[in-house]
């Protein structure tokens, strides 16, 4: 389906059945995938559609989930996502116009599937990564420090990341580093969760 006005689309179902939705669609208005700022979630399905044909290039505001276990959750992971990670950078990339961004349940392998984020997505203002794992805050502050540098890239307002209960203390807040967000943005820690 393709609608060449539409600026906002609120899917209220679930991640699954929103994310075999948005793989039929061409929306090259498309804004936001909800009425709020955090967007409803599209699972790594969608990073080949988007990567490929690019059919929201306007796009605003984007959650993405993969399949890092909750321990919450009534429902099992599903590995089939991890195919679909080699096309989350691509697909991040072709979304030029992202104002927010998060990562939900999404296991970055080591960094080795955490988007170049320093060099793409030039109005990005948001980056939230909610229980996802495989990360380094090195490899975070790599990304603020390079967003702050380069010319015709804006630097993060607000940078949240809720590490995963399991995740190893490479992901999780260390005092150094806390000194240096704290120079460059403004750092507040609530729960278990930090915002910068």
């Amino acid at each position: 389906m393709t609608h060449h006005s539409l600026e906002t689309l609120l899917i209220d179902s679930s991640v699954a059945v929103r994310s075999a939705m948005m793989q039929t669609l061409v929306l090259p208005e498309l804004r936001n995938l909800s009425t709020n700022c955090y967007g409803f979630p599209i699972d790594l399905s969608c990073c080949g559609v988007i990567a490929q044909q690019n059919n929201f290039p306007e796009l605003r505001v984007i959650a993405i989930s993969g399949d890092v276990p909750v321990r919450w959750s009534n429902t099992n992971p599903v590995p089939s996502l991890r195919a679909h990670m080699p096309f989350l950078g691509p697909a991040i990339q072709n979304l030029a116009n992202l104002r927010v961004l998060t990562f939900r349940h999404i296991n970055f392998e080591g960094g080795r599937w955490l988007p170049d984020l320093g060099n793409s997505c030039p109005h990005l203002r948001w980056l939230l990564f909610i229980k996802c794992t495989g990360y380094t805050i090195a490899s975070i502050r790599s990304l603020v420090e390079t967003r702050i540098l380069r010319d015709g890239i804006n630097p993060l307002e607000i940078l949240s990341i809720e590490p995963h209960s399991t995740e190893a203390w490479e992901s999780r807040l260390q005092e150094g580093d806390a000194d240096w967000f704290r120079e460059c943005l403004t750092l507040m820690y609530e729960d278990d969760c930090w915002y910068i």
